[in-house]
């Protein structure tokens, strides 16, 4: 037996969320199973996996620890991407309890991808490494471009990732780009057109319309 005690990151989440993300190696049918026959509790009582854990709840799982072990896999630990929290530390514009707000230099990834470079999430990882663990990790919930600077929202916990999805999937944040422009402007004038990126040079283009780009 193990017992697993809810982190404050943690918390607000189902107790079926969280032991899915704790044993992804074990199937549905076998936890369902499990909880029925009250080898997985909360608080020493049993549950239907809807429950909604809080931070200091105590779950304990009734398996073998070799088993626990084999479901639970390799502890996944922070990218080995050469990152560091102190990097990090001096371009935070404002950090509490729930949401990190990070400069995000130009030329920085704000998310890792196939080339194994090091982003903006694997340093906001490594600075909030005490607040990683298997079922939670700090992530950012808006993203730019490689060659974009600008503020990057992280939230520190379920609750705060859940709250800033929303609000920025409900478009309650405004977003004010700066463009650079290079030579001489002269007089007033709009410029209207479409975002287009080819994946394959991972370039962003101006057009007049396409049917899978962004207006802007």
């Amino acid at each position: 037996m193990k017992e697993f005690r809810v982190r404050e990151s943690e918390a607000g989440q189902s107790v079926w969320r969280y032991i899915t993300k704790l044993m992804p190696g074990a199937s549905a049918s076998l936890l369902r199973k499990s909880l029925r026959k009250k080898n997985i509790t909360l608080n020493d009582r049993k549950l239907e996996g809807k429950e909604k854990i809080q931070a200091g709840d105590s779950i304990k799982i009734w398996f073998s620890d070799e088993t626990i072990d084999k479901f639970m896999g390799k502890e996944e630990k922070v990218p080995e991407r050469k990152a560091d929290g102190d990097e990090l530390s001096g371009r935070i514009v404002y950090e509490d309890h729930d949401v990190l707000l990070v400069n995000k230099p130009a030329g920085l990834l704000t998310q890792g991808d196939a080339s194994g470079e090091k982003s903006l999430n694997d340093e906001i990882l490594a600075y909030l490494k005490d607040e990683v663990t298997p079922v939670f990790k700090p992530s950012v919930c808006n993203r730019l471009d490689r060659n974009t600077s600008g503020l990057v929202i992280a939230g520190k916990n379920i609750h705060a990732l859940q709250a800033m999805n929303e609000i920025i999937q409900k478009r309650d944040v405004r977003k004010i780009y700066t463009a650079l422009v290079y030579g001489e402007m002269k007089g007033k004038g709009k410029l209207e057109g479409y975002l287009k990126k080819d994946h394959e040079d991972n370039q962003v283009r101006l057009v007049k319309k396409s049917e899978d780009a962004h207006h802007i």
